[in-house]
């Protein structure tokens, strides 16, 4: 009996280790906000599924609409960004606002895409955020 109940810990345990983000890397914040082409402080209005080219072909991906509230690094213009479906992904919520780090490189080959690999992360209060940004930026 105890074996299957161990087994069963095991089994579960190894299926939410699986759909849990692991980066490939670890950098700390500050490096994540210098290797960004563009950081800002955005509102999501909605989304649309789009197609997009992957470096393993083609693929489908979440192309947010967004407002600019703030621009922590080269954010006042929009431009198009991305989540694509990986455990990393971000739970963009409509209404909700989000620090959003753009990566200078591509993601799998898909460039402006936003997780929580890249640094981006909701935003509870804009006090928090804006303190969090202030202490990397000096």
């Amino acid at each position: 009996m105890n074996k299957y109940i161990f087994l069963s810990i095991l089994i579960i345990s190894s299926i939410k280790s699986a759909n849990a983000c692991v980066c490939r890397e670890s950098p700390s914040f500050e490096k994540l906000f210098d290797q960004s082409k563009i950081v800002f402080l955005i509102e999501v209005t909605g989304n649309k599924l789009t197609a997009v080219e992957t470096n393993e072909g083609s693929d489908r991906a979440i192309e947010l609409n967004y407002e600019v509230i703030k621009s922590y690094k080269n954010g006042e213009n929009k431009i198009p960004l991305f989540q694509l479906f990986d455990s990393c992904s971000l739970n963009l919520n409509t209404g909700t606002k989000y620090v959003v780090f753009v990566p200078a490189k591509a993601w799998h080959g898909v460039s402006n895409v936003i997780n929580q690999c890249t640094g981006s992360f909701p935003v509870y209060t804009l006090e928090y955020s804006d303190g969090r940004i202030n202490r990397i930026r000096g």
